[in-house]
């Protein structure tokens, strides 16, 4: 998992036992992390404006990336997706657009841009590929949505809306999909995480009511484990 504010990253077993701590990569707030086909990380080094590529156990291989606009620079890469052909995928938040990269990180294009129409962004953030090979991410600040692409970044459509009812959502901030191909949203500013089917069509919530067991307040990130295909999300202040 990305320890953000202690500029690293930690790994644990399935049942929170602490297995290592990799220090020393220079990484500033890393935001996120996925693997590839051989085991490798590929870190969202945040504050670094790069993407960091560490082998199983943590050993520096290879980074890319600066601050700028530019094909290739990040403003703020958010969280990171590698899929079935090891393509990297990377949320360039401040920049409004999706990055799609070779393992090696050399540059294969790009999506998106500041605005309210069709295919533009407000805030990406999370990111996921869905049973159907798609891209999904989350798309706050004033949209607060999810948008659809494949893999070549052509706009399909977009889920949800604002407000507090089933798949409106208020500041979703990541997004994950289980085994049988359901979607899971991290609904920050309503406090809840919301389960889509995988057309998109509201199943359930929960997580609104403070102080119960299995509630939670301000959810920011989400895993799926595909071995029990369950859903962990990391709640902001507990």
């Amino acid at each position: 998992m990305a320890d953000t504010g202690n500029h690293r990253i930690q790994v644990f077993e399935a049942d929170g036992t602490f297995v290592a701590a990799w220090d020393g990569l220079g990484l500033m707030l890393p935001r996120d992390l996925a693997f590839d086909s051989l085991g490798e990380a590929h870190i969202a080094d945040t504050g670094n404006n790069r993407i960091v590529r560490v082998n199983a156990s943590g050993v520096y291989q290879d980074a890319w990336g600066e601050g700028g606009a530019a094909e290739g620079a990040f403003s703020h890469p958010s969280r990171i997706l590698v899929d079935g052909e090891d393509r990297v995928y990377v949320t360039d938040m401040d920049n409004f657009r999706i990055q799609r990269f070779s393992r090696e990180g050399a540059f294969q294009l790009a999506w998106g841009e500041e605005g309210h129409g069709t295919g533009q962004f407000a805030r990406p953030d999370g990111i996921a590929l869905d049973s159907f090979g798609r891209i999904l991410t989350t798309d706050s600040a004033w949209h607060d949505r999810i948008p659809v692409f494949p893999a070549d970044g052509d706009f399909v459509s977009a889920w949800g809306s604002q407000r507090g009812g089933p798949n409106e959502y208020d500041g979703p901030t990541d997004i994950a999909v289980d085994g049988a191909g359901n979607i899971y949203v991290t609904d920050f500013g309503n406090s809840r995480i919301q389960k889509l089917n995988p057309e998109g069509r509201f199943l359930e919530y929960w997580g609104p009511e403070p102080g119960e067991e299995g509630q939670c307040t301000q959810p920011y990130s989400i895993a799926i484990s595909t071995f029990r295909h369950l859903a962990f999300a990391y709640d902001l202040y507990h």
